[in-house]
């Protein structure tokens, strides 16, 4: 093997020179990037927590309802002897037709159900609309005042025809509002 000339020596260190300095600068660069990107999550992660932080406390400061029907959110009352009596009231004044009978049972504040006697051949006379709109309303209306369960009864027999929690009433007055368009 010969030996390699002082010039030559010097051209390959030059080459593996710039071949290692080459490889510092690329992993260099990769680090950088690897830092860059990182950077960028964890803003992208703190902006997203940011927009989601104000969506819910936009949402929970106005009680208007946001599907754009522009009328207010039903609230739930907290229950009353009053607001059972003003219950009672509106059906037997109101709806004396049908209604023959309100009683308000119950000794647990949160757990408090209106029971209503219907006259079946009244109620059948009214349509299907009329019908479902008399029984929603009156569901929703007690969960507006803070009750627990409706039950409807025939006035003649004393048999249950229905019975509702009256947490079902908003979800139904939905519904009845979003057919009706």
């Amino acid at each position: 093997m010969s030996e390699l000339s002082p010039e030559e020596k010097k051209k390959i260190y030059e080459e593996e020179k710039l071949r290692v300095e080459a490889r510092a600068k690329a992993e260099d660069e990769a680090k950088s990037e690897k830092t860059k990107k990182g950077c960028l999550g964890c803003l992208a992660a703190v902006v997203i927590i940011a927009i989601i932080a104000i969506v819910i406390v936009l949402s929970g400061s106005d009680d208007q309802d946001t599907s754009g029907s522009g009328r207010p959110e039903f609230q739930q009352m907290p229950y009353s002897a009053d607001q059972a009596e003003a219950y009672k009231q509106f059906f037997l004044g109101g709806w004396s037709d049908i209604v023959s009978q309100v009683e308000i049972k119950g000794s647990n504040p949160d757990r408090m159900t209106a029971e209503i006697w219907v006259d079946r051949a009244a109620l059948a006379r009214l349509s299907e609309e009329e019908s479902q709109d008399f029984v929603i309303m009156a569901i929703h209306e007690w969960w507006i005042r803070g009750g627990y369960e409706v039950i409807f009864r025939d006035h003649r027999t004393d048999e249950i025809i229905t019975r509702h929690l009256a947490e079902e009433g908003p979800r139904l007055l939905g519904a009845l509002q979003q057919r009706r368009g």
